[in-house]
């Protein structure tokens, strides 16, 4: 299992690998994480053309979400239309 090696000695506690840095905490949140949205397409290239926008003017309340989808619906529908979705290596 994962987890086992994540936070063994031959791993999180030695020091040859860690070198100085927390390695215990990537094993805490690489246990406890999923993939994002975009990780069940083969590449992330579909959200490249809003998340900027997303994350630099909706999230920052510099624009509405209704300005958001306005804006950025069309590229977002066109990108998905193209993408092959994987879902458990199946696709």
């Amino acid at each position: 299992m994962a987890t086992d090696t994540l936070f063994s000695e031959a791993y999180a506690e030695n020091d040859e690998i860690t070198q100085g840095k927390n390695f215990y905490a990537v094993a805490m949140m690489a246990s406890n994480v999923s993939r994002g949205d975009w990780g069940y397409f083969e590449n992330g290239s579909w959200v490249t053309d809003w998340s900027d926008y997303f994350n630099n003017n909706l999230r920052y309340g510099r624009n509405t979400i209704s300005e958001f989808i306005a804006e950025k619906a069309d590229d977002a529908k066109n990108a998905l239309n193209n993408m092959y979705c994987v879902i458990k290596g199946i696709r």
